[in-house]
């Protein structure tokens, strides 16, 4: 069994990751709704559609694509079922990264921080529910970690490891570029101490690159790296200060506990340079860019881990205890939240009334209207005007109103001069994570309630 000692973290990782799946049907951000659920819902009707991003890859749509098929083909046509099916095809995924980092921490750390690691990896708070949802940095997440074992590892075999540690590593790099750090990095520090693993490396690396290849021509990596070389490209979406990452993985460590694991964790990070010194080029190449938001750090979380595992074994008994009893409670909080449900929620429920013609929404937000279904016709609007203008030729029809903002005071009145009858107002609220996410960030309209009437002539 000690060769095996990940058992028990991978099967409590499977268990939390297929609850989380099933506790929502929301995504994470607006990046994994439109440029993967919304995707893969569109090539449902269209598998010939042009993929919506040029800077993208298209290639984790095409898998939410193929899972939304599979469930269409067991559920029917109810987008909330295609939306549990591929979350449960990523989430029993993502657990494969549990036993690549326990052999990553312990062939450095031995046995007891390799087990504090494979927990980390299963069960640390976030993990699950990211681990559900459509981020490619969260799916890079295993081929990252596998390709690392690989190309660490000790053995009689080094070119054939080498070789698999390449393609592993490049198909990283095919879901989330900028993994492409990391590959030349571990290329740099295999020169260095092991050439015909590297040379393996290179081999498997080509093999991956081949694969894009075939997949778009290298056009979205060019367009990304188009965008991203234009000053402003990616900043035209927001900035942030450049320390903004370290505080995300300061967080992690749960202050004030951060103060006994400071130490540890830096005597973890010189004990295994194949992930700390990749793990801090790609931390510190992006926070170098201005835009910035904490998914895009998901993919070397495995690396945080080796080093976070072996920091707390090394910790005070009383720090290693604290990390954990706090990380339970934020874990069972977390893994059954479920983000943007104030405004998924009353679009599904409009869907599965099979009542409503029409739903509108008024604001300037992302409007998913994948959850709507292919019955339910989704419009958005600027304004209360625009949207009495739209509504004031229509006979014999019910809809449902959702407002980005508190509307005006008179918006029943405006409505019943149109000649329509409505209900009273309701607020759609997030759940009980985005309350408190709201709260820290009152900016995050995204997350914040929403305005809920319904109008029928």
């Amino acid at each position: 069994m000690i060769g095996r000692a990940w058992l028990p973290p991978l099967v409590t990782g499977v268990f939390l990751r297929v609850v989380a799946a099933l506790a929502g049907y929301g995504y994470f951000a607006s990046d994994d709704y439109t440029h993967v659920l919304g995707m893969a819902a569109t090539w449902l009707d269209d598998p010939t559609a042009p993929f919506n991003s040029e800077i993208r890859s298209p290639l984790l749509a095409r898998i939410v694509w193929l899972c939304f098929v599979a469930a269409r083909l067991l559920f029917g046509g109810d987008p909330v079922a295609h939306v549990h099916v591929a979350y449960l095809v990523l989430g029993l995924f993502n657990a494969a990264a549990i036993p690549a980092v326990y052999k990553l921490t312990e062939r450095r750390f031995g046995q007891h921080a390799a087990l504090s690691a494979a927990w980390l990896m299963s069960a640390e708070a976030l993990l699950p529910r990211i681990a559900t949802r459509a981020l490619i940095s969260v799916v890079a997440m295993v081929p990252l970690a596998w390709g690392t074992v690989f190309a660490d590892r000790d053995g009689n075999r080094p070119l054939r490891d080498g070789v698999i540690a390449g393609l592993l590593l490049g198909l990283a790099a095919m879901f989330r570029f900028q993994v492409g750090l990391v590959c030349v990095t571990v290329a740099l520090l295999l020169a260095w101490r092991d050439r015909r693993r590297l040379a393996g490396l290179s081999v498997g690396g080509a093999m991956a690159a081949a694969a894009q290849l075939g997949i778009d021509r290298f056009s979205s990596v060019a367009g990304y790296l188009g965008f991203n070389a234009v000053a402003g490209g990616s900043e035209r979406y927001g900035t942030s200060p450049w320390f903004t990452y370290a505080l995300d993985f300061v967080a992690l460590t749960l202050p004030p506990l951060t103060i006994w694991l400071a130490k540890p964790l830096w005597k973890a990070a010189k004990g295994h340079l194949m992930v700390s010194i990749p793990f801090a080029v790609f931390v510190i190449a992006h926070s170098l860019v201005g835009h910035k938001e904490e998914h895009f750090i998901f993919a070397v979380l495995p690396y945080f881990f080796v080093l976070l595992g072996a920091a707390l074994v090394d910790a005070p008994r009383r720090a290693r205890l604290s990390y954990w009893v706090l990380n339970c409670v934020v874990l069972a909080l977390v893994t059954v939240s479920d983000g943007h449900r104030s405004l998924t929620r009353p679009i599904v429920e409009a869907s599965r009334d099979g009542g409503f013609q029409r739903l509108y929404f008024v604001g300037k937000l992302l409007t998913p209207d994948m959850y709507a279904g292919r019955d339910l016709e989704l419009r958005r609007v600027a304004n209360l005007g625009e949207l009495v203008e739209q509504m004031s030729g229509e006979t014999a029809l019910k809809v449902r109103i959702i407002f980005e903002k508190p509307p005006e005071p008179d918006v029943a009145q405006a409505l019943e001069r149109a000649g329509f009858g409505c209900t009273a107002l309701e607020v759609s609220r997030g759940d009980l994570v985005d309350r408190i996410l709201v709260a820290v960030n009152p900016a995050n309209r995204r997350r914040g309630e929403k305005t809920v009437i319904d109008c029928w002539r």
